[in-house]
């Protein structure tokens, strides 16, 4: 047995068994002359060339292949192991042209898991496969080859594997084009004729073969970390099974590796869908990285497989052993929600927590922001809020602060947050726009709500108004319960519009005295403000929600935008990335998305 890694991280160096011997289709023209040349009792020449009988991919199109799998071929006769170059055989992934998710017809190529994937071999590629001269433009897939004894004998039988886990939902073609026999022939078709062997498949989901690891911490494509790095973090897209013994590697571009070792749960992260490891020893200095395999299995027993999406991260030069600097970090009550903010030079994990176990946490660096809404039910009649301030580096120096938070401002009797917004109705406009109102209580009594105004103005326009100011729309009084969602509609709405949907007839519908906002709300998003009545003399507004513009469009006609609702601490807090695009491409008014 022997194998041979094909593709352009590790090239195969094909063995010449006899030297100055023509390749292609010339070496075949060779044979042939030989063996009819020989009536005169000369030797007999091999002229039947391989073919192939027998194969684990059973049709033309096979779909539901795992995305690193094990792909066996039997033929005819022994194969020359020179012959198994990574130019004459080669598994190519489909080039996407288009997107097929709500029509399955694409006018080019083939509509594959909401994609239109085409082709890219043309017949010169094929050509160049059959004279074992393939040379793609691009990256190919490293091919792991390995030549067996099989059914018929010796050296019959190929075994294919990917190196790396390939594309989810992805097409590819597997060719064997320039394998030849052990005398030279080369692969011929069931009528005998010279051809090339082509099957497509199309790949399962992501982990189908095994978990494959996603870089969380560092940072994917990060430059400057610490060799003495303390953690490395990796997310799956299925659960895996923690054992203690467990490991995963990292792969060094020189082939080097170093094991990842003493796996334990991410925080904050659902249980097995995240790893958190400890490298064995420090990594090479300036040394790029990537996650590679090791003996950490899922629940079906299947090892780790390296993952397709190919994440590198590069060692610093020096050690790291300067814990970072919380100085310049501020802290501030925005109506429900406290921001904490700090900015840092190297990526940092921040964290925001208090004593109920509650936290919040971002890797990055630069300027950060964390938020998250103050525990109201836990403060009872507490007048601060004492939550911690933590910053911890790659090599695992750490700097912490104890901050008592001023509750004065802060109106926690109205549990509400802006949960969606259509402003691009695909019906008419504004009439069809809404404003979607989430209680974020998991418990609790009934309660009224009075004197609200939805305003589209920032927070920091709305309370620098004067005290007689009445800006924005003023709500009607309604009752909400926890989870309930309360649609807010202008007073153009119009039921049983058939281009967007209604709420459900037994959502709760409150609707103004006009549009929502001034003429309506802009399809490209616009600042959001929910403020109250003055609950003390000199203060005007308190506020109870904001939302920040988009920073671009985030969503097409009829489509909304919602509010994230992870982590679930942060749900209803103005902060970066709040906004997404309504998942299902439409809107939910009443409903959760």
């Amino acid at each position: 047995m022997h194998t041979v890694m094909h593709g352009l991280s590790a090239p195969v160096s094909t063995r010449v068994l006899h030297a100055g011997r023509p390749r292609g289709r010339e070496a075949y023209a060779l044979v042939v002359g030989l063996a009819l040349a020989s009536c005169l009792g000369a030797p007999t020449a091999d002229v039947d060339g391989p073919r192939v009988v027998a194969s684990s991919l059973p049709s033309p199109r096979t779909v539901e292949v795992e995305v690193r799998p094990q792909i066996t071929v039997e033929l005819s006769e022994p194969l020359d192991e020179a012959s198994l170059g990574p130019g004459a055989l080669a598994l190519v992934p489909w080039e996407e042209v288009g997107e097929c998710r709500s029509d399955p017809v694409c006018a080019r190529g083939s509509c594959e898991r909401g994609r239109c994937l085409e082709d890219p071999l043309s017949s010169s590629d094929l050509a160049a496969l059959l004279d074992g001269e393939y040379a793609p433009d691009g990256a190919r897939v490293t091919l792991e080859v390995t030549l067996l004894d099989g059914e018929l004998g010796e050296a019959t039988r190929l075994r294919l594997q990917p190196a790396r886990a390939l594309t989810p939902r992805w097409r590819y073609s597997l060719i064997l084009g320039g394998v030849r026999d052990r005398g030279g022939a080369p692969l011929v078709d069931a009528s005998g004729r010279v051809s090339h062997w082509r099957r497509d498949l199309v790949t399962a989901h992501e982990g189908s073969s095994g978990p494959e690891p996603r870089l969380v911490e560092p940072a994917p494509g990060g430059a400057g970390v610490p060799p003495n790095l303390a953690r490395v973090t990796t997310s799956f897209a299925r659960p895996v099974a923690l054992e203690a013994t467990a490991t995963v590697e990292l792969e060094g571009v020189d082939g080097q590796r170093v094991a990842l070792i003493e796996p334990r749960g991410c925080d904050g992260w659902p249980a097995a869908f995240c790893l958190t490891w400890r490298p064995e020893h420090a990594l090479e200095p300036l040394m790029t990285y990537r996650v590679a395999g090791g003996t950490l299995r899922d629940h079906l027993g299947r090892a780790v497989a390296p993952p397709a999406v190919q994440e590198w991260f590069t060692a610093a030069e020096e050690l790291d052993e300067e814990p970072p600097s919380l100085a310049g970090a501020t802290v501030e009550l925005q109506g429900p929600c406290v921001h904490a903010r700090v900015s840092t030079a190297e990526p940092v994990v921040f964290t925001m927590s208090w004593a109920s176990g509650a936290q919040v946490e971002v890797l990055a660096s630069g300027e950060l922001e964390l938020a998250a809404r103050v525990p109201g039910e836990d403060l009872g009649d507490a007048e601060t809020l004492e939550l911690s301030l933590t910053v911890r580096d790659l090599a695992g120096n750490t700097a912490e602060e104890t901050v008592a938070l001023d509750l004065g401002a802060a109106d926690l009797s109205v549990p509400l947050t802006i949960a969606e917004v259509l402003g691009n109705p695909a019906g008419a406009e504004p009439g069809q726009e809404f404003i979607e109102l989430l209680d974020v209580r998991e418990h609790g009594d009934e309660v009224t709500i009075s004197d609200l105004r939805v305003v589209d103005r920032p927070w920091s326009e709305v309370r620098a108004l004067p005290a007689d100011a009445t800006p924005g729309d003023a709500l009607p009084s309604f009752v909400t319960r926890p989870g309930q969602r309360t649609v807010v509609v202008g007073s153009g709405y119009v039921w049983g519009d058939p281009a967007d949907p209604d709420p459900p007839s037994d959502a709760v519908v409150v609707t103004l005295d006009s549009s929502i906002a001034d003429g309506g709300l802009k399809n490209a998003g616009e600042p959001l403000t929910l403020v109250r009545a003055a609950m003390a003399p000199g203060a005007p507004w308190t506020l109870i929600d904001t939302r920040r513009a988009p920073e671009e469009e985030l969503s097409a006609n009829g489509q909304s935008v919602i509010s994230s609702p992870t982590p679930a601490i942060a749900f209803g807090c103005d902060r970066p990335g709040v906004w997404q695009a309504h998942p299902q491409g439409g809107s939910s008014p009443g409903s959760a998305p």
